[in-house]
């Protein structure tokens, strides 16, 4: 029925014909294949793990989606997504060679072309690790459009969605387990009712930051902090993106908003964004914002929960009722101060840049303390709570707590830094075990594609290896090098062959900061014949 495929795994089958443009139609292909009761449920879990991953750099089957012509220097290769402004795809640079977000804005939108023509200078002022860069803007072919990086991961939005998915106690393994639920297709647009746990929220605040203290620091402001704009890698770095309303003090132009009118997300905005007070706005409104996020992000539900834009506007001068601690118990009190300083109606009393904030971030503890404060009362029947004996070994009891805590200080710091190496090797292994999976039918062939001319090799054990087993350097998502450890009873052609396939892999998010060494260890169907 399918004579020239490479395989006998119904749902490898069908991937295969599906990247060849054969695929039947997916009930028709269960049909053919009855003794697979559960071959449609698999068939919808990979294409969500396609789509969710964005790893498909092949084209789409034809029919599937028009596409536009491609600027001089790119190649469309799928299309991710489309809205009001505009649509996106998958795109190829040619030189430098390298996959991004190409968006083109629908025709007759003007407000659209200067959202993008703004980002696109304001991005020539940045250069940060957690800000989503942005390569090419110009208009070809009667279409405006814009070349950004192409994020490999998820947004903080879908993130918080899946939160309650995870196991509680995941730590610092919450970013990969979250991800793995969102890319086995977990449900979208849901409101999860577990916060995420607090060490790896501040740690992806504190990031988040830090980018902003760099758009500060050269006069850009945001404007738009939400959970929808931040993206989180696959090695769990938070990226921010969408700086279309964002301003830059240093051209007057940029600032086309004008005063009375709101931009932004109300759920998230300063009270002087909600107002209007164009001239009021600064780094400020940002570290409101990200304050309002990290709420959330603790909380699983927004400062003030409001139903509309009128009725957070009425609110726009108050306080929250309440601090994040109070719906989290896992949440440090410094940490709940910080998130109350942070949305405080008074812009003078907030953070002033995005620097400030990270560095009280990092001040505060990701878990509460284990010293517990005696109640006054308890005090008051002990008749201690004025004599001034008790006072002085209270002094000196918290004097050796905080002591002690400091000498521990460092110690807890390196476990943190070393759970989090282990936690980020983690993540990428299941990367690499997902794309040997992809890539099983290609390490597959090789067992006969390249069989020498001659004889099979006589293998110099009785059993050979039925298995790949293999160490690989992935640096800036692509593997460098690949260093075989069960070379004997294998072949030489055999093995050049593996090799080939593995360093065609790419592994997108694996080795951005620097090199990283994982392990292959696949079993291959007829690798121990010779």
């Amino acid at each position: 029925m399918h004579s020239s495929t490479t395989t006998d795994d119904p749902l490898a089958l069908y991937d295969e014909l599906l990247l060849e443009g054969r695929a039947p139609d997916p009930q028709t292909f269960c049909d053919q294949h009855p003794e697979h009761p559960s071959l449609a449920q698999r068939i919808e879990a990979l294409s969500r793990l396609r789509s969710d991953l964005q790893q498909l750099v092949r084209p789409e089957p034809t029919g599937h989606n028009e596409r536009p012509d491609a600027p001089e220097g790119f190649a469309i290769v799928s299309k991710l997504g489309e809205g009001g402004m505009g649509t996106v795809f998958l795109a190829e640079q040619k030189s430098p060679r390298r996959l991004c977000a190409l968006k083109f804005i629908h025709q007759d939108n003007a407000a659209a072309y200067r959202r993008f023509a703004r980002e696109a200078d304001i991005a020539a002022l940045l250069s940060h690790p957690s800000i989503s860069a942005v390569y090419a803007f110009g208009e070809e072919h009667g279409k405006a459009y814009l070349a950004a990086e192409y994020v490999h991961g998820f947004s903080l939005r879908a993130m918080l969605e899946a939160a309650d998915l995870v196991a509680p106690g995941a730590g610092v393994d919450w970013v990969a387990e979250a991800m793995r639920h969102l890319s086995a297709g977990a449900s979208h647009h849901r409101r999860s009712s577990a916060p995420g746990p607090v060490p790896a929220m501040l740690e992806l605040s504190i990031a988040v930051a830090d980018a902003l203290g760099h758009a500060h620091e050269r006069g850009v402001v945001h404007r738009d902090i939400k959970p929808s704009n931040i993206m989180v890698t696959f090695d769990g770095t938070p990226k921010l993106i969408d700086f279309g309303i964002a301003v830059s003090e240093r051209s007057a132009s940029s600032r086309i908003t004008q005063t009375g009118s709101f931009v932004g997300s109300y759920d998230y905005a300063a009270p002087e964004q909600l107002r209007g007070e164009v001239d009021a706005i600064g780094p400020w409104s940002d570290t409101y914002a990200l304050g309002a996020t990290l709420f959330e992000m603790l909380t699983s539900r927004t400062p003030f929960e409001s139903a509309s834009y009128a009725d957070r506007l009425v609110r726009a001068d108050e306080l929250p009722p309440d601090g994040p601690r109070r719906f989290n118990p896992d949440v440090p009190a410094a940490l709940d101060a910080l998130v109350m300083r942070a949305l405080t109606p008074t812009l003078e009393e907030r953070f002033q840049d995005g620097r400030e904030m990270a560095e009280a971030l990092r001040q505060c503890p990701a878990r509460r303390s284990w010293i517990p404060a005696m109640p006054r009362r308890m005090l008051t029947r002990m008749g201690l709570a004025h004599r001034s004996t008790w006072a002085v070994v209270a002094t000196t009891a918290a004097a050796l707590s905080f002591a002690f805590l400091y000498s521990n200080e460092k110690a807890e710091h390196q476990a943190n830094t070393e759970e989090r190496a282990r936690s980020t090797r983690r993540s990428a292994q299941k990367i690499l075990d997902w794309q040997l999976e992809e890539h099983r039918a290609d390490l597959e062939r090789c067992i006969v594609a390249r069989r020498p001319p001659t004889s099979p090799t006589v293998p110099m054990f009785p059993e050979p290896p039925t298995h790949v087993w293999a160490t690989v350097t992935v640096a800036h998502g692509g593997v460098t090098t690949v260093t075989p450890h069960n070379s004997f009873g294998v072949s030489r052609h055999t093995r050049e062959c593996l090799t080939d396939v593995l360093e065609t892999m790419e592994l997108p998010g694996v080795g951005l900061d620097e090199p990283i060494k994982l392990v292959v260890d696949l079993r291959l169907k007829g690798l121990g014949s010779y």
